[in-house]
């Protein structure tokens, strides 16, 4: 069998094409490998993305939820101003009318100089140191920062008394003015009041219960009255406190009895005041 021979024309051009074709072949790899980066890039780009569409769908739903749990601003803002609480005109300030009502006991007595005639004898000098109690009223008005003029009343009951088979009860009623000044916002006060007082000595019959016969003496005179006190506010005008109170009354009668009835003590006092 013949061999078959390959030309030298042929050898020629085959190596001439490989020749030809051998520097494109790095080119290729290279656009192949820059390719290959440009696809990473993007992909990197594309999940960068999802991930912050993911983080802001997040985002949404928690403030979603929280919207849904709590009042709207827009709710918040529809109340009116007026239904805001406001503060009361006056509120804890001693200004308008002024009323203050006291009620206590402590320490007293009364020392009587003359003597009184009564259905049961002749009674010298009464006297009688032990205890008492009383209240008080005082009505006004502020006439300047804190402080109040007043009307007042107060009594002043020292008790019963048996003395050489007498039996006398003595108090004193009083009636004036008087002045009242509040340190603020401790909210302590002095008050002073002066005006007449009345002095009256009862003598109950002790053995005629059936007719109820009493025999009485009054006397006029001077009654005064000091007061310190500390209050707290339980509303916006109401106000509960505490006071110790000095009393003392110079009375007297000539007509009718030889008496001369000096009364006083000092006493610790409940306080109620309207301002």
């Amino acid at each position: 069998m013949r061999s078959r021979q390959t030309s030298p024309t042929r050898h020629f051009l085959t190596i001439l094409t490989m020749i030809c074709l051998l520097p494109t072949l790095p080119v290729t790899a290279q656009e192949t490998s820059a390719e290959l980066e440009k696809v990473k890039i993007e992909a990197e780009q594309a999940r960068i993305e999802a991930e912050r569409a993911r983080a802001e769908a997040e985002k949404a739903r928690a403030n979603y939820f929280r919207m849904r749990s709590t009042p709207s601003l827009t709710s918040v803002e529809a109340v009116p101003p007026a239904a805001e609480a406001q503060p009361v005109l006056g509120a804890h300030e001693h200004d308008g009318l002024f009323l203050r009502m006291t009620v206590g006991a402590g320490a007293g007595g009364y020392q009587g100089t003359g003597q009184v005639s009564t259905q049961d004898g002749l009674v010298l000098d009464p006297a009688d140191n032990e205890s008492q109690a009383g209240m008080s009223v005082s009505v006004g008005g502020r006439i300047a920062n804190n402080l109040l003029l007043h009307g007042d009343l107060w009594f002043n009951d020292y008790g019963e008394k048996t003395q050489e088979f007498v039996t006398r009860h003595v108090g004193t009623v009083n009636i004036g003015g008087g002045v009242t000044y509040y340190w603020m916002p401790s909210n302590y006060y002095i008050s002073g009041a002066i005006g007449l007082s009345i002095g009256i000595m009862r003598f109950p019959d002790q053995w005629d219960d059936y007719n109820d016969r009493e025999d009485s003496v009054a006397a006029g005179g001077l009654g005064l009255s000091l007061l310190f006190g500390k209050e707290w506010w339980v509303s916006a005008n109401w106000a509960l406190g505490v006071a110790c109170q000095a009393t003392y009354s110079y009375t007297e009668n000539k007509e009718d009895a030889d008496l001369i009835l000096r009364a006083g003590g000092v006493k610790i006092l409940f306080s109620s005041t309207f301002n």
